[in-house]
Order: structure tokens, then C-alpha cells, then sequence
């Protein structure tokens, strides 16, 4: 999202096939950087979408909402700590968190395989300084703002916790796998159906 008014044109440096100057405004390069490399066309929906989402950030309740998502994700990455999981920067201070699973022997793909399984969304993630391919980074990415739209708070960080750390502590172990996974799955249900959208 980008706002400029129009101003003052300056002198680019260059010169035409004339050999005068070229005069270019800010308004003139941010067009040329915007369309049509990053923006294929006027879109109305992205348009509508940003103006609906400028309306909500003004609201007290999503100041609130944003404030509960990081106070969720600090108690997400301070309980996936407790279990022996390296949290990246050693905590956050945002919606998301990254954690190192060399130490677990997991790659990022394996893990975000394994809690898909379970019914856990995550993402792989490069972490600083990866060793490892980007396909199949060390690194794998939580974030709270779908735990805390369903109205989940700090408590339910610990038992999210506890689910992605059984089922990452076990994924070396196949009939631990299998046990555990209908077992973790049933319980990611019922705490879906406890905070329902």
C-alpha cells in the first residue's frame, strides 16, 4: 500500500536523445515500480480489503485482538522452551515464532509434515544461517492469530505446546508415531471444537 502526492518534478541526471534533461517526479517512479511489475492491475477486492482492514486497525477490540495474539505467542514459545525446543532470538515479540530442530534431529519439512498429520498448521522456515536446502529448511514457523481469533488465550498456549511437543518428541519412534497421532488428533479436535470460528 503506497500513498504519494504529486510532486515536484527533479532532475533524474539523465538526459534524452535531445540531449536535455529528464525530469522525473516521486509520484512518476513509485508508478513505474508498481505497475506493472509488483501490481498486474487495479484489483477493487485488494482495494476494498485495505480500506476494510484500515477501518478494523482503528477499532479498540482489534487493539485488544493484536495485543492477545502476542501475549499468546510469548506463552507458545516460552512453553515450546520448557520442553527443550530452541526458540529463534530466544522468544518473540510478535504474532509468530521460529524454533531450531537440529537439535530434535527434525528437519522443518518433516515437522510441518508430522503436525499436519495431527490436524496442527505450520510452516518450515529457513532459520539464521541454515545449513540447511530452503526446500527443507531447520527451522519451522508457528503463529497465534488463527488460536486467538477462535478465542484461545494464554492457558491454551500450554496445551498447544504440550500437542506439538508430543508429536515432534515422538516422530523418531514409528509405532509411538501412529499411537500418538490418533491420540494427538482427537485432542486438536476437541480443543477446535471447545473455540469454535
Amino acid at each position: 500500500m503506497i500513498f504519494v502526492r504529486e510532486s515536484k518534478k527533479f532532475d533524474s541526471g539523465e538526459k534524452n536523445k535531445k540531449g536535455e534533461s529528464i525530469f522525473i517526479s516521486l509520484a512518476d517512479q513509485i508508478d513505474k515500480a508498481v505497475f506493472p511489475g509488483l501490481q498486474g492491475g487495479p484489483h477493487d477486492h485488494q482495494t476494498y480489503a485495505i480500506g476494510k482492514a484500515l477501518i478494523e486497525v482503528l477499532d479498540q477490540k482489534f487493539k485488544k485482538y493484536a495485543s492477545e495474539i502476542i501475549k499468546n505467542t510469548k506463552r507458545l514459545a516460552d512453553a515450546l522452551a520448557k520442553k527443550g525446543f530452541t526458540v529463534i532470538s530466544g522468544g518473540t515479540e510478535n504474532h509468530l515464532l521460529v524454533i531450531d530442530l537440529r537439535s530434535k534431529g527434525l528437519s522443518g519439512k518433516e515437522a510441518e509434515d508430522h503436525l499436519s498429520a495431527v490436524g496442527i498448521v505450520a510452516n518450515r522456515n529457513a532459520i539464521p544461517f541454515d545449513p540447511a536446502p530452503p526446500w527443507n529448511p531447520s527451522g519451522l514457523r508457528l503463529g497465534c492469530a488463527a488460536l486467538t481469533t477462535r478465542g484461545m488465550k494464554e492457558k491454551e498456549m500450554e496445551t498447544v505446546a504440550e500437542l506439538i511437543g508430543r508429536t515432534l518428541l515422538s516422530c523418531g519412534d514409528e509405532n509411538l508415531t501412529k499411537k500418538n497421532q490418533s491420540d494427538i488428533s482427537k485432542k486438536v479436535i476437541a480443543l477446535c471444537k471447545k473455540f469454535r470460528v
